[in-house]
This record gives C-alpha cells, sequence and structure tokens, in this order.
C-alpha cells in the first residue's frame, strides 16, 4: 500500500499479523501532499511510523517475530531469510511503480530507479497531491499540454523538468500515450478516501444521517469507476485539511 501513499500510525508487533498485514490500524491515511517523512499519528513525535520508515518498521517486528520462534525454529535460517526482505519489498513497489507511470520495469536496467526517486522529490517540492497526480497522469494526452496537473501544484517548476525525464523514458520504451493508459487506468483510482472526506461522513452520522457513510462505501468498492455526485472527492484535498494527524482517539 506504500505505493498508495497509505500510512499506518501504529504499527506495532501486537498489530502485525505473520502475513505481514496490518489488523488494526488505529490512526492511518492516505497520503494528500507527498511527503516522505509524513506523520499521520500526532503522538509519534520521532516519526518512527512515518511514511518513509514503513518498510524499516515491517522488518523490525519480523525480527521480534524471528526472536518469538528461535525456541522450535533455526533462528540462523530464519536471519538469513530476512535479508531478502527489502529486495524483495524494493522489486515489488517499483514494479508497482512502474506501472503506475504506464512504464515496463523490465526495459530499464534498473527498474526506473532514478525516474521513481526523481518523480517523489519532485511531488514534494512541488505541494502536490499524490493520487490525484497519477490520476491526472493516466488521463494526460500530451506532453505539450501539462495544464490538468501544473494547474494544482502549489509550484510548477519541479514538476516540469521531472516530465523532461519522463517523456525521454517513454521514447526510449517506445510508450505511446494509449499504451500507457491501458496500463494505468487499472492501477491508478480516480477516488481515495482521505481523512477529510471520511470526516465528513462521521459527522453526518453523529447526526443520524449515514447516507454519505454508505456512498463511501460503494465509492470504496469502486474507485476507478464515475460517481458524478462526488466529483468534488477526485480533486485534490483543501490545503487546510491535508496531511491532518490524528491520534489513536481520533
Amino acid at each position: 500500500m506504500k505505493v498508495y501513499g497509505f500510512q499506518v500510525g501504529v504499527m506495532n508487533t501486537d498489530i502485525f499479523s505473520v502475513a505481514g498485514l496490518t489488523i488494526d490500524y488505529g490512526p492511518y491515511a492516505f497520503m494528500d501532499y507527498f511527503e516522505k517523512n509524513s506523520i499521520c499519528n500526532h503522538t509519534d513525535e520521532e516519526g518512527r511510523y512515518s511514511y518513509n520508515n514503513q518498510p524499516y518498521v515491517a522488518r523490525w517486528n519480523l525480527f521480534a517475530l524471528i526472536n518469538a520462534l528461535k525456541l522450535v525454529c533455526d533462528e540462523s535460517k530464519l536471519e538469513s531469510y530476512m535479508k531478502t526482505f527489502l529486495p524483495q519489498h524494493e522489486k515489488v513497489y517499483l514494479d508497482l511503480m512502474n506501472k503506475r507511470l504506464g512504464l515496463d520495469a523490465s526495459k530499464s536496467g534498473n527498474s526506473n530507479l532514478h525516474l521513481i526517486l526523481e518523480l517523489l522529490g519532485s511531488l514534494e517540492n512541488a505541494k502536490m497531491d499524490y493520487n490525484v497526480f497519477f490520476y491526472r497522469l493516466t488521463h494526460l494526452k500530451s506532453f505539450e499540454d501539462l495544464s490538468s496537473i501544473l494547474d494544482i501544484a502549489v509550484f510548477q517548476e519541479p514538476l516540469q523538468i521531472w516530465f523532461e525525464s519522463y517523456k525521454k523514458v517513454c521514447d526510449e520504451q517506445e510508450t505511446t500515450f494509449e499504451t500507457r493508459f491501458e496500463v494505468m487506468k487499472k492501477v491508478n483510482p480516480k477516488y481515495i478516501l482521505k481523512n477529510y472526506i471520511l470526516q465528513e461522513a462521521i459527522e453526518k452520522a453523529h447526526e443520524g444521517d449515514y447516507s454519505l457513510v454508505n456512498d463511501l462505501l460503494k465509492i470504496a468498492q469502486n474507485p476507478f469507476d464515475e460517481h458524478p455526485k462526488f466529483e468534488r472527492y477526485a480533486r485534490q484535498t483543501p490545503i487546510n485539511f491535508a496531511n491532518i494527524k490524528l491520534s489513536c482517539s481520533s
């Protein structure tokens, strides 16, 4: 879920299943404006569970599991296997990020790592809504007109520079807008349920109106579809609601 900017505010061992799933989210969030060190839990003052740290926390949790199993398993074998965790994570992450960009990772010797890192830096510097960027990139028709994307960036220049790198890779891979669209439309949803949207539903529910709760459930089940009544939820998060930090009692 890191590919979609999902953050778990408290990723302790007691909520981390042996399948690698976080089963009690507490404070959590889909990222609004991209920040690699984003913290969605305001009590996490040191940033242990920041967006960028989450793969390393997952690895730490698995080492804690090894410690619990060492009486019945070969500890050295488990530790040896754990050395593959971060490389496997990186491979899956890069494969999915390439799909979000409509690219073929197999055609690049480094899975377009430099292009992806450059993009993340550009999104952060541009102050750009993370998932809205990918949806609008999916529907981009020409590199000559980037207004559908740049117009919602607070600072445009970082993305303008990145697009030069992206265009170069697209040319090298000989991909067209049509072929990229076929890949991207399957992995870049139009709707991501962010905290400010959920808060609207919570406030209505407190008043006894559960209609928005039900509507958001339908949207969550069909995030790639058009939902004309809720078009505003497909836009960038209003800046005053962006990257809100929650707590376990929120």
